[in-house]
């Protein structure tokens, strides 16, 4: 069944003299940042137009939660914006150490993998259709609306639902466990993300395996266990032995014995 996108309520405000003119990014990132937690309440920027690869992060921001925000700004409407967001949050995730060096005055959780969010004047069919194929992470879309008001700039934003443009639906399905471990490419480590994930089930009798936010994530009870994010040529695991979570990135089969040794037990 199709949604209505809902409206998103809240305004940034900005002084303007520009009534006529395009809305250009530099004016329309100036209102976001000076906004950002109208965004999303809690949400504070780490850093702007953040070069870590031959094209800049527009914003790179953390969550209540401690998770990493990829903000990417388009105003053009380059679908190339797409790669863009995927190349950052490669970035990070083969380096969320240096991250947390970084910024280390902020409370950044490892073991979650970043999401992104892309906000844009508008989404055509082609655009979502395209993403639809690569939202193997968490994609989120706003469509902004500039508006002048008595030399008051108001930016608005919208949540995109993903769902419909003219009669189409356009899902996002939620990825196979099977999907998620043939995205990584070496077989011995294809092997060793299954061998992990059957060893805990079978220390824990009943878990179950949850990929509904594009990475693997194995519960018991409620208790999350172990997550797992897949790469192309690695995976990154993150579990609590003792209570305390730690990330490892595992890019060969060195230490497979010492790794298996540590995944929780029933007891831990």
């Amino acid at each position: 069944m199709d949604r209505e996108r809902p409206l998103f309520p809240k305004l940034f405000n900005h002084k303007n003299n520009k009534n006529s003119d395009p809305p250009l990014k530099e004016e329309i990132m100036h209102l976001l940042i000076e906004g950002i937690s109208n965004l999303e309440r809690g949400l504070r920027i780490l850093d702007r137009n953040l070069i870590i690869t031959k094209n800049p992060l527009d914003i790179l921001a953390v969550d209540i939660l401690g998770e990493l925000v990829i903000i990417e700004l388009e105003t053009g409407g380059d679908e190339v914006v797409i790669l863009r967001a995927l190349e950052h949050f490669d970035w990070i995730l083969n380096n969320l150490n240096s991250i947390v060096q970084k910024y280390s005055r902020e409370k950044i959780d490892i073991t979650l993998a970043p999401r992104i969010v892309i906000i844009a004047g508008n989404f055509n069919e082609d655009f979502v259709r395209k993403l639809s194929y690569v939202n193997t992470t968490r994609i989120e879309l706003y469509e902004y609306e500039l508006k002048n008001e008595e030399g008051i700039s108001r930016l608005n934003l919208k949540p995109y639902a993903l769902s419909v443009l003219s009669n189409k639906k356009i899902e996002l399905s939620r990825p196979a466990l099977e999907d998620l471990i043939n995205f990584i490419q070496p077989l011995p480590l294809r092997q060793l993300c299954q061998k992990i994930i059957s060893e805990v089930r079978k220390k824990h009798i009943g878990a179950l395996v949850d990929t509904s936010r594009g990475f693997i994530e194995v519960q018991d009870k409620g208790r999350i266990l172990l997550r797992i994010y897949p790469q192309n040529h690695f995976f990154w695991i993150s579990f609590s032995p003792r209570g305390k979570w730690q990330g490892i990135k595992i890019d060969n089969m060195k230490g497979e014995e010492e790794i298996l040794s540590r995944l929780p037990n029933k007891n831990n």
